[in-house]
């Protein structure tokens, strides 16, 4: 009997709303001059219902929603642009109604609304950053965590084969080649997981272990672990003369267990490296 979740709903906020419309989409340059747009419609639409009426209905909220609207969707230039204008708009309606004649006064009221305005156009700026960021790393998190049980997955499946196998097998050569295997595909498998520990603690890839590699000799232990994993599938390694390249033995290992791995899982009957 499936029991019924316990976690709470998220309801709705800014940061969600900023995840479903600004990060998780690029925001498309129509829809920034549709809100720019809009933005200064409303602008002036408000400056206008001020000074038709001779009373100050915009109560100074009014003007900050455009702002928002801009400095959200569009660039932060976008939004200190449309910040000088909204506070020009607003000294000319203040000023008419109010029959102001001071320079000082109509200087200090814009300067002083540009300033606020300006701030809150650097606050929205920062929180969708942060928005952005916090998601970035969100999902930098989710692929490490898919990278590394992928990585992890093809050893782990080999060690748990050969050891099977040795539970059963009677043959005193066949055993120790079984034990090699277990010792080397623990000790690659130690390594992966350090490299791993080190990727995400430095968020850089580890230094390679240069060296000489022989491909062909690779393949052939490789693909003997692979026969041991899915023996219903026939691996042959065609490979008539050693094949010396100058790389790190762990990392190409690893690249070829993956690429046997799906081989063999969407092979019929043979799989040929």
């Amino acid at each position: 009997m499936t029991q019924p979740s316990t976690t709470p709903s998220r309801g709705p906020s800014l940061a969600n709303w900023l995840k479903a419309r600004l990060v998780d989409s690029q925001v498309s340059a129509s829809q920034r001059k549709r809100t720019a747009f809009g933005a200064a419609i409303a602008i002036a639409f408000i400056g206008a219902l001020d000074l038709l009426t001779g009373r100050l209905y915009s109560l100074a909220i009014l003007y900050f929603l455009p702002v928002c609207a801009v400095a959200l969707v569009g660039s932060a230039r976008a939004g200190y642009a449309t910040a000088a204008g909204t506070s020009a708009v607003w000294n000319v309606s203040t000023d008419l109604v109010y029959s102001t004649r001071s320079y000082t006064a109509t200087s200090w009221n814009f300067l002083s609304r540009f300033l606020a305005m300006t701030i809150v156009v650097y606050l929205l700026g920062t929180l969708r950053r942060v928005a952005v960021e916090l998601v970035a790393a969100d999902r930098q998190t989710k692929d490490f965590l898919s990278a590394a049980a992928h990585q992890m997955r093809t050893p782990i499946a080999g060690l748990v084969a050969s050891a099977e196998a040795l539970v059963y097998e009677t043959d005193d050569q066949r055993r120790e080649h079984l034990v090699d295997n277990l010792v080397a595909g623990t000790e690659r498998t130690r390594r992966l997981l350090t490299s791993l520990l080190e990727l995400s603690r430095l968020e850089t890839v580890a230094a390679l272990d240069l060296q000489l590699v022989d491909l062909a000799e690779l393949c052939e232990l490789q693909a003997a672990t692979s026969r041991i994993t899915d023996p219903r599938v026939e691996i042959i390694v065609d490979a008539e003369a050693p094949v010396v390249v100058t790389s790190d033995r762990d990392v190409i290992q690893e690249a070829l267990s993956n690429l046997l791995e799906n081989a063999t899982r969407h092979a019929r009957s043979r799989v040929t490296v």
